[in-house]
């Protein structure tokens, strides 16, 4: 098997499959018993096992945070013990804060109780990035949020992804998670046989036999708007202004484009909250908007069904979309999706 470097490989299989026992071998919290393992050029086989796990980032299931150390000091861990100076551990923590969407200077000197389940992961992919390692291992990281929390963390690893292009192997049950994450897709059987290794269209399209057409389950229609980006589909505009900006110039534009709803942008174009026109017509003013935490959101990487699963509870009928660093970038219509699985449908057709 070749896991070509900068891509998320994804290995699913059913429990007991070796999924896990797999993925601890690169860095080798279990030993191989026969074979060989390269990392580039390098046999990890033959490598002091602890320097070796220094240079592989690895992410488990509830964060694995240790409890008595600050968020920082947290992140901090490996850079210490690979001698770092004070300084650029420092930079290191506000920077990887700053890359997972965590305020340095309100969380870092937090301790993970006082942090969400998806927070405290977000914290445990920091962590993992810390020493900048090649390789990033990932065990089912995301298993234990719920699901709406879970859906933002997958959209939070591929925007991540944009930015570092790290190797990375992903470990899960869930097939619809493996078809979002991944750039290939390995499936296991019982005895770590892998049944079929491929891009997640193609095992869609062509399951290797009747293992793979019963793992991949029913509904490959819904399955395909999981394989289509919302950066792939276009945008429309939604009336826009950013805090602290004129409320009547705010007002007449709305009105201009028709609509009874303006989203709030910060100062760095990302999203705050929705207020109503009439609202800010009556108070006059857009400098005391608050962030909305439950505001619904998707990336351009997030698929279009992400994108209808979030506009399915959202009261606007529209969902915003975030790009580098959050950053607005228009928003997606339920017509566009209607338009996307119309097509994928007549695609698919003989």
């Amino acid at each position: 098997m070749e896991i070509p470097a900068g891509e998320i490989v994804m290995l699913v299989g059913p429990s007991g499959c070796g999924k896990t026992t797999t993925m601890k071998m690169i860095n080798r919290l279990i030993e191989p018993t026969s074979g060989r393992i390269f990392i580039g050029d390098d046999d990890v086989t033959k490598a002091n096992a602890d320097d070796l796990r220094r240079h592989i980032g690895y992410v488990i299931q509830g964060a694995g945070l240790f409890p008595h150390m600050s968020v920082g000091d947290n992140i901090a861990l490996v850079p210490r013990l690979l001698k770092w100076d004070k300084k650029k551990v420092d930079a290191r923590i506000d920077e990887l804060l700053e890359l997972v969407n965590l305020d340095p200077g309100q969380y870092r000197d937090r301790y993970p109780k006082e942090l969400s389940g998806g927070q405290q992961q977000r914290v445990g992919v920091a962590r993992a990035l810390a020493a900048d390692p090649p390789v990033l291992l990932m065990d089912e990281p995301f298993g234990a949020v719920d699901p709406i929390t879970r859906q933002r963390l997958q959209d939070e690893l591929l925007r991540l992804q944009e930015e570092l292009r790290k190797t990375i192997v992903f470990v899960t049950h869930d097939f619809d998670e493996a078809m979002k994450l991944g750039d290939r897709i390995a499936i296991l059987q019982v005895g770590s046989q892998i049944v079929q290794y491929d891009t997640p269209e193609a095992i869609l399209a062509d399951p290797a036999d009747e293992f793979v057409e019963d793992f991949v389950g029913s509904g490959t229609a819904l399955k395909q708007l999981s394989l289509t980006r919302v950066r792939d589909v276009e945008l429309h505009d939604a009336a826009v202004a950013r805090v602290g900006a004129d409320a009547r110039e705010a007002v007449s534009a709305a009105r201009d484009l028709g609509r009874e709803w303006i989203i709030v942008l910060d100062d760095q174009d990302r999203p705050l909250r929705w207020v109503p026109v009439r609202d800010v017509e009556r108070n006059g003013t857009l400098s005391s908007v608050t962030r909305d935490d439950d505001l619904e959101a998707v990336t351009l990487s997030s698929t279009l069904n992400d994108a209808l699963d979030e506009m399915l509870t959202s009261s606007h009928g529209v969902v915003v979309v975030t790009g580098r660093r959050n950053a607005y970038q228009g928003v997606v219509r339920v017509e566009t999706i209607m338009d996307a699985m119309q097509q994928l449908q007549g695609a698919s057709s003989p």
